[in-house]
């Protein structure tokens, strides 16, 4: 590789952990970034300086301080880029457009009519097409493509609409949607394929989306690497049964070994919920402190397992980065992540990124994954 490649190579990372930072402190100044990264002030502000001519971030205001100069406080710009999901049902399809927050701007719900001579291709593609149509110029010159949901229903050929619609795209006289990228998202990354939303630069290596899937019984963890040249390959990497006992709604007790049978499908019939994932949204409502012990103590044991298979597995050491996701509540995904990364190796600590719950839905996580090719356009 060029001295040149690496350069380039360099600059986009260090303005995606930037962006990265922003994102989790919603606005920092230079000072703050460069502290936080440990890169010097000049390059932070080159870099600064670049994230606002690509209109990925903006100057949210000034901070005054009890001593020294007013600092400049920087924030991201959610409008910054936008990107357009499709997910196709038996008699609808969803076509929603978001910000680069992840922040649904428009989602509108299209009847299949198949008393027609228009393909489902076609009727999606007169669908989009008005939708840009209403937005504004600015917001139709951030956009940088569709993503299409693939449900995995033999009925319903996702691929041979991709193929149809870029077609269309590629005919149609306005060239601004011929620019976009347009993308199938496997069904099993929707979730992991939100945090994309948060990562705007082009990832150029590979990286692992490792999503939670929680049952009535416990956690089973699967690993999606994601990489540009090759389709989505996903890895199983373990389950991890929880053992829990559930005596009332407001008495919890917690079995000790992981090796007994477990009762949480009982702790979720006691509090009227139909999964842990459920259970766990129920009880961030109602902030059950028995439950919430119950919760806390299988988070540590998630977080243990999970750290163990990421270190013995020698198929995940050449990622760049492990980014988790689950549909929990986002307090006690973190909380996992944090458990994870304190049980991990330092390298491994280093490559863990923050993760996204799946809180948002599906056609959220098809446009975001957009975001890992193309977004360096306009």
């Amino acid at each position: 590789m060029s001295q040149g490649q690496n350069s380039s190579n360099l600059r986009d990372k260090n303005e995606q952990l930037i962006l990265l930072l922003m994102r989790e402190h919603q606005q920092l100044s230079k000072a703050d970034i460069a502290q936080l990264t440990g890169l010097t002030y000049p390059a932070v502000a080159r870099i600064v300086e670049t994230l606002e001519s690509k209109c990925l971030i903006q100057k949210k205001g000034i901070q005054k301080k009890p001593r020294g100069k007013p600092t400049a406080q920087y924030e991201i710009r959610a409008n910054g880029r936008l990107a357009i999901g499709i997910e196709i049902r038996e008699n609808i399809f969803l076509i929603a457009v978001i910000n680069f927050h992840g922040t649904i701007l428009v989602i509108q719900e299209y009847p299949v009519h198949q008393q027609t001579n228009l393909t489902l291709a076609d009727q999606i593609y007169h669908q989009v097409v008005e939708l840009v149509k209403c937005l504004k110029l600015e917001q139709q010159r951030a956009l940088i493509g569709i993503g299409l949901i693939d449900s995995g229903d033999e009925i319903i050929c996702v691929r041979e609409i991709k193929a149809r619609l870029s077609q269309r795209l590629k005919n149609q006289n306005d060239q601004s949607l011929y620019k976009l990228v347009l993308v199938i998202v496997p069904a099993g990354i929707t979730a992991a394929a939100a945090e994309i939303i948060k990562n705007p630069t082009s990832i150029k290596k590979d990286s692992l989306y490792i999503q939670i899937d929680l049952d009535i019984d416990g956690c089973f963890i699967f690993a999606n690497e994601i990489n540009l040249h090759r389709p989505v390959e996903k890895k199983f990497l373990g389950s991890m049964p929880i053992a829990f006992a559930a005596h009332s709604r407001t008495e919890v007790t917690q079995y000790n070994s992981l090796n007994e049978q477990s009762s949480l499908a009982s702790l979720c019939r006691h509090l009227g919920v139909a999964s842990t994932l459920e259970l766990m949204h129920f009880n961030y409502q109602a902030q059950n402190p028995a439950t919430n012990q119950i919760i806390s103590a299988w988070i540590q044991n998630a977080a243990s397992a999970l750290a163990f298979s990421i270190e013995t597995s020698a198929s995940l050491h050449h990622l760049d980065e492990i980014i988790i996701v689950s549909s929990m509540p986002k307090t006690w995904l973190f909380t996992l992540i944090d458990n994870v990364k304190s049980q991990a190796s330092t390298l491994l600590r280093n490559r863990i990124r923050s993760g996204l719950t799946g809180d948002e839905t599906a056609i959220i996580g098809s446009a975001a994954l957009l975001l890992i090719g193309d977004s360096h356009r306009g």
